[in-house]
């Protein structure tokens, strides 16, 4: 905490999910691991990803984000923060950054760029927040996960939108229900799932 405060974050949507994460380092082994190669969709100013890299040391972590700033979900529509994105990713990750990947793009754009998919032992998806998109990501990452991986999502019922397929939650249930032989959920609070694929 004392290093997420020397940072800059116009927002904090993510550190009440901490007790969450620690939960799943420890039950599922992650302080243990030599390297761990994780992924996250949805980076934003960087504070879960500096998290993960603070308390995972043997962690190396690909981010992906647009870093759109103009009344974005990620700064809460508010058109009056003059965030500069990326660079403030970069400032807050600079510690870090020998172990951080940025791509710059849709998740989409990120796992069509990838011939051979990359092999991720933790993923985290808070990106776009549309159900078909959502979809999309947890399909492409869980595709993209070793076997006994573990994949986060975030804003179960985060509710955005009157219009239900403009929020998270069908897309997970519908993840949930094409891979349901293929994974076991082993965490699920009001705000975030975590699952894990089964080997």
């Amino acid at each position: 905490m004392k290093r997420m405060r020397q940072g800059r974050f116009d927002t904090d949507w993510f550190t009440k999910k901490i007790p969450l994460w620690v939960m799943i380092f420890h039950s599922e082994g992650l302080y243990l691991r030599p390297r761990l190669n994780c992924l996250e969709i949805g980076s934003w100013q960087g504070l879960s990803a500096l998290f993960l890299l603070t308390e995972l040391p043997n962690a190396s972590l690909t981010c992906i984000d647009t870093w759109e700033t103009k009344g974005s979900p990620e700064n809460g529509h508010r058109e009056d923060l003059a965030l500069s994105g990326r660079q403030t990713f970069q400032e807050n990750l600079a510690k870090q950054k020998e172990k951080v990947e940025e791509f710059q793009g849709t998740s989409d754009e990120y796992f069509a760029s990838q011939i051979n998919r990359g092999r991720f032992d933790f993923i985290y998806i808070d990106g776009s927040h549309k159900s078909q998109n959502v979809l999309k990501d947890a399909v492409n990452s869980f595709l993209s996960l070793e076997q006994h991986g573990i994949l986060v999502f975030d804003d179960l019922t985060w509710r955005q939108s009157s219009d239900y397929f403009n929020n998270p939650a069908p897309g997970i249930v519908a993840f949930l229900n094409f891979y349901r032989d293929n994974l076991d959920i082993i965490a699920c609070t009001n705000q975030q799932l975590a699952v894990k694929k089964r080997g």
